[in-house]
């Protein structure tokens, strides 16, 4: 007699080896024009009150200035997507990102908190995942920080 059980068994185990192959992350979440982000938290330096940040002649649209924070240049760039269609909504907060071109400022009306999120594979730029407070936008501050010095929007 077959045994009517082993169906579910082998989707149990195809879960379990699922499961052992996620991506354990800690992201720091935060919010921008109703958009959740996140960000892995090793990358981040500081969150810090948010400060109108100088403009910089000639700069990408991309860019909204320079802050200085603990002495140290940070270029704010105007949304952590690269784009809105939202309404722009005055930030509260900048979070702070290290990259191998500088400090990256990130804008956010809320920085909520550091979360470790099981993810099915590495992050991706701009790509969505789940988080305890529904979908948010993965943010590379790497790749942030590379499309800023050669002169594009990521």
């Amino acid at each position: 007699m077959p045994d009517e059980l082993e169906a579910f068994r082998d989707d149990a185990a195809d879960a379990d080896a699922t499961r052992a192959v996620l991506e354990h992350r800690e992201l720091l979440l935060f919010e921008l024009d109703g958009v959740s982000f996140g960000v892995l938290a090793r990358d981040v330096s500081n969150v810090i009150t948010w400060r109108p940040p100088a403009p910089i002649p000639q700069a990408g649209p991309q860019v909204l200035g320079l802050v200085q924070d603990a002495g140290r240049i940070v270029v704010v760039v105007r949304h952590p997507s690269a784009s809105s269609t939202a309404a722009p909504t005055k930030p509260t907060r900048l979070v702070i990102c290290e990259t191998r071109h500088g400090l990256v400022g990130l804008p956010a009306t809320t920085a909520r908190n550091v979360e470790n999120l099981a993810l099915a594979r590495a992050p991706v730029h701009g790509e969505l995942f789940e988080s305890p407070g529904g979908a948010a936008v993965y943010v590379e501050p790497e790749r942030l920080g590379a499309g800023l010095v050669a002169g594009k929007a990521p």
